[in-house]
């Protein structure tokens, strides 16, 4: 399973202002999954806690 020290608490932030916590309900994976990323480069992307 993948860390999410860093990213939970994000999302939990994010789950207070926007309806499911994102911008778009494709982006939805669930309150324990849904990824919140930091930065990306190419075809790559990473989360906040650098999965």
């Amino acid at each position: 399973m993948l860390s999410r020290e860093k990213s939970q608490p994000v999302f939990d932030r994010a789950l207070k202002v926007l309806a499911k916590g994102v911008s778009s309900n494709f982006r939805y994976w669930g309150p324990d999954e849904t990824p919140v990323l930091a930065r990306g480069k190419g075809g790559k992307i990473w989360d906040a806690d650098g999965n």
